[in-house]
């Protein structure tokens, strides 16, 4: 995954190579570019004599600007869907979680001789809950600590807690590597 820095104005993610369209755009507008200023300047009263004196450039620029500002308002609501999507999915995940805790709370014995035993699980249940929606969080999450809070571990073994923390997000999710 990439992680993105903003900068100070916003604009340093437009001069990263990794992660920016702005080098691969670069590759094909500035070749381009020079030779259109080629063109110019060396077959200007050539293309003069052939096309005539130009009026219809303004069409044409007209036309080129109504495509570019297409694009760009087509891209950026695409981008706002795809946000707003991602956010109604992450508040879907965690009711459909808070969903399942509670028809596995509901489902719980009542028995008084077991009450230490569920007691002890819904303690244990909402503890892995509680690590389950952290983890789920970090996967989309950006900051600066990657510390997200947790209630109280102590219901798990020291080894299992080494090993979820040892455990990078490549080998939570197969086929996604981190960089």
């Amino acid at each position: 995954m990439i992680k993105y820095g903003h900068g100070t104005w916003g604009m340093q993610v437009l001069c990263r190579l990794q992660g920016s369209v702005v080098p691969k755009a670069l590759v094909w507008s500035v070749p381009c570019a020079l030779m259109t200023t080629l063109l110019h300047v060396f077959l200007r009263d050539a293309m003069t004599e052939t096309i005539g004196t130009g009026g219809g450039i303004e069409t044409i620029w007209a036309g080129y600007t109504f495509i570019l500002g297409f694009l760009i308002v087509f891209r950026s609501n695409q981008a706002y869907s795809r946000f707003w999507e991602s956010v109604t999915l992450t508040h879907k995940i965690r009711g459909q979680w808070t969903n399942a805790y509670s028809n596995l709370l509901a489902f719980c014995s009542t028995d008084q001789a077991r009450e230490e035993e569920v007691s002890h699980f819904r303690e244990y249940l909402l503890r892995l809950m509680s690590l389950l929606h952290c983890y789920a969080l970090h996967q989309v999450c950006e900051m600066s600590d990657d510390r997200l809070e947790v209630i109280d571990l102590s219901g798990l073994s020291p080894d299992t807690v080494d090993f979820l923390h040892s455990c990078t997000s490549s080998d939570r999710l197969p086929g996604r590597t981190t960089e």
